[in-house]
């Protein structure tokens, strides 16, 4: 049996076992497996009524952050995240997999043992005392700082307070976004970095130009949208990465520590992304289509007509419109697998719908499928033009900080 107790990781009967290679194949899916572990115990944990923390709410990039660092520890294949990580030697795989172990004992408490005690003795099978030993070293290094870099917070974020005057009725359904603006940024410096220029000003012709291409493209009963532009609103409404990563590192015969990297690379990059996202928004609060087109009496303007029961494709969403999040999320996916991965010729992966498990679009280009997906938040009458391009920039940019800071190849002398 595994306990995981502070530092008591293996019992005797797996420390007993014959030195020797593992009998478990470490390669690309471990990494994945790892994440379905965490997802099962995270779901037991807040059914119990755990206590959520800031580094909860990470808890995923977190996870394969602590993968990488781990392998890498021992490999220095690649730049590392921490550059104070004790020497480490011994089996990079292994590290790796009790660094995730470890991780999720700290998150998640009882509610991980089982699931850590299974997928450790596994993994262990074949390893000498030292080699678990020296995984477990390293492993307890790498969540220490994990853990600290997961869990930072910059101060409370002000309560949000509904725009009114006194005495006149506003819904008062809360955004849902400002949660998680405290955070302290994985590649950031500050939340504020990447914040862009802000929406056109009313009084310009682009204000006007991108309120009336929504307002004719979006709406729910538009005459120019084709029914391939209605779809593709509907399929991109939400979107998981995973499986993109999982097709391509299958068939590039990824092994786990190449497998943690594109995935860590993904996970701070969007998570990033999206609290530069949410802090513009906050910052910004620039109305959406809905609101826009239902009040544009009030721009002063000629050139964009007030509609006063316009209605979008797609719900609109509980938080302010600029920039886009769905548009800056894709960007950043679209940024590192093309900075990873190299599509051969005729070669495609495929996109599935969550909430349509038949429908899949196969996408052959890593670099532009992002723009489908901003595309479609024009098309489903939720977010205008500029916004979704401003976000696209936020994306790549968070992409760039990501590529720029861990995660490059060593060169061997």
């Amino acid at each position: 049996m595994i306990k995981i107790n502070s530092l008591q990781f293996v019992s005797a009967s797996v420390l007993a076992v014959a030195v020797g290679a593992s009998a478990v194949a470490e390669d690309w899916s471990d990494v994945f497996a790892w994440r379905d572990i965490r997802s099962d115990v995270a779901s037991q944990f807040n059914e119990a009524g755990g206590e959520r923390t800031p580094a909860h709410f990470r808890a995923s990039a977190a996870l394969d952050l602590a993968l990488f660092s781990a392998a890498n520890a021992v490999e220095e294949r690649y730049t590392p995240y921490f550059d104070d990580l004790p020497e480490a030697s011994g089996d990079p795989d292994l590290a790796a997999h009790f660094a995730a172990a470890a991780l999720l004992q700290r998150l998640y408490g009882s509610s991980a043992d089982d699931a850590i005690e299974a997928r450790l003795n596994a993994v262990s099978e074949g390893h000498s005392e030292a080699a678990v030993m020296a995984a477990h070293q390293i492993a307890d290094a790498v969540v220490d700082r994990v853990m600290i870099q997961a869990g930072a917070t910059t101060g409370e974020v002000p309560p949000y307070r509904p725009f009114t005057t006194a005495g006149r009725w506003v819904p008062t359904e809360l955004p849902y976004f400002r949660g998680g603006l405290n955070v302290q940024p994985w590649l950031m410096e500050a939340s504020t970095d990447l914040r862009p220029d802000g929406p056109p000003a009313l009084d310009s012709q682009a204000w006007a130009d991108n309120f009336n291409e929504v307002m004719t493209l979006g709406a729910r009963d538009s005459e120019i949208r084709t029914p391939e532009q209605s779809a593709e609103a509907r399929f991109w409404v939400s979107k998981d990465w995973e499986p993109l990563v999982m097709q391509l590192a299958e068939r590039r015969e990824l092994d786990m520590l190449d497998t943690a990297r594109v995935m860590a690379l993904m996970s701070l990059a969007t998570s990033d992304a999206g609290l530069a996202t949410g802090e513009a928004k906050d910052h910004f609060q620039f109305w959406r289509p809905l609101t826009a087109i239902r009040n544009a009496d009030l721009d002063g303007r000629d050139d964009t007509e007030i509609e006063a029961g316009w209605m979008p494709l797609l719900n609109t969403p509980r938080h302010p419109e600029y920039p886009c999040a769905h548009c800056s999320y894709g960007a950043a996916v679209s940024a590192v697998l093309s900075a990873t991965f190299t599509l051969e010729d005729g070669e495609t992966v495929d996109v599935y719908a969550e909430d349509a498990p038949d429908l899949v679009e196969a996408i052959a280009d890593l670099d532009a499928f992002s723009l489908r997906m901003s595309m479609s938040r024009l098309y489903g009458g939720v977010h205008y033009r500029f916004s979704n391009e401003d976000a696209e920039a936020i994306g790549r940019a968070a992409a760039d900080l990501a590529l720029e800071r861990f995660g490059q190849e060593v060169e061997s002398d």
